[in-house]
């Protein structure tokens, strides 16, 4: 996907690109992944996600995936990246990229989706909000702290955690 972003293949639509690879084989991983293509289908009426036609949006969304895509990449280099790319505002870029990311790093990114946040919000009575870079920073700092005092029940992957979540907001 990368690769294609900087080669200048990356199609204009989400159909038979690198990126619908890539989220399929997510998808598959397991149920809480199955709708994490959802945000990326191009829906041209709203001109979202702004990463097909718009060459800025592309290029800085392929940086960003080169950037974080180091195993070695370290936490707030991460979080970084994640806080530069939300102030590009690409329209419809938000937190589901996290889905994204927690494959790449699993022990710091949790994923991200709607059952995930109502089972959150559910949980820790709170009220975040599900396409906002910052809200998700917030809610990530909660379940990084929760999984860490529950990690003997839980897992150092934040997989578990984002199960538990995942399986509260579905039954919201």
């Amino acid at each position: 996907m990368i690769v294609d972003i900087k080669e200048k293949r990356f199609p204009n639509d989400f159909k038979n690109s690198s990126l619908e690879f890539v989220l399929s084989c997510i998808a598959e991983q397991k149920q809480v992944f199955v709708g994490v293509a959802h945000p990326f289908y191009w829906k041209p009426k709203l001109r979202i996600p702004d990463i097909y036609e718009n060459e800025r949006n592309k290029n800085a969304f392929g940086q960003f995936l080169e950037n974080c895509f180091d195993y070695n990449t370290r936490e707030e280099e991460i979080i970084k990246e994640i806080v530069k790319l939300d102030s590009l505002k690409v329209k419809g870029l938000g937190p589901a990229v996290a889905s994204i990311l927690y494959f790449l790093h699993p022990t710091i990114i949790p994923p991200f989706n709607t059952a995930i946040i109502n089972g959150y919000n559910t949980l820790f009575r709170d009220k975040k909000k599900l396409g906002s870079w910052s809200e998700y920073l917030k809610l990530r700092e909660i379940i990084l702290e929760t999984n860490e005092k529950y990690k003997s029940a839980l897992s150092n992957d934040l997989g578990a955690i984002a199960g538990l979540l995942f399986e509260i907001g579905k039954h919201c």
